[in-house]
């Protein structure tokens, strides 16, 4: 496992942890952000309490959006069976359950190809629950029109995961979400 590969896992995983442990601080004190004991309810991290699995299921995703755009794999199995998981045990139900399919597919694909495919699946679920979700999270909403799909990252300048170092800058903001 290089570090780069290391340093994901670790990211990951401390966000899973860091949602986790916020829930249950959340649950146990009321607001765990701010010690209110009043819960969330008219806080700004409120949105955040709210937003579920979703910042380990970004996580995962930022790791496969960068490993393609780079022309890898590495480290998108993995993230995407971590997706897979993430979306089915769900405990907000709000996931949908094809996110959890989609992950599990893109996660046995096995070349570039398979994988870009898949991703656009993924790509499409996620940022149509995220829009459902009207949770914020950082990142932005980029067309290829080249690959007629769209896909998140966090940065500003474009680094297209369908067509890779071939066409990196290919692709538009659209908005942020």
């Amino acid at each position: 496992m290089s570090m780069r590969t290391s340093a994901r896992a670790l990211t990951a995983a401390m966000a899973v942890l860091t949602f986790s442990f916020a829930t249950v601080g959340a649950q146990a004190q009321g607001c765990g952000g701010c010690g209110s004991g009043a819960g969330h309810g008219g806080h700004a991290h409120a949105a955040q309490a709210a937003a579920g699995p979703t910042t380990p299921i970004l996580v995962n995703y930022d790791t496969i959006q960068v490993s393609l755009a780079d022309d890898s794999l590495r480290g998108v199995a993995e993230a995407a069976g971590a997706i897979a998981k993430l979306a089915a045990a769900d405990p907000t139900k709000t996931v949908p359950a094809d996110l959890a399919a989609q992950a599990g597919s893109l996660a046995r694909a096995k070349d570039l190809a398979e994988a870009r495919e898949s991703f656009k699946q993924l790509s499409a679920s996620l940022i149509g629950f995220l829009e459902r979700q009207k949770v914020g999270t950082g990142h932005l909403v980029v067309y290829c029109d080249m690959a007629k799909a769209s896909w998140l990252q966090r940065e500003p300048s474009v680094r297209n995961p369908y067509f890779g170092k071939a066409m990196l800058k290919c692709g538009e903001v659209r908005r942020a979400i």
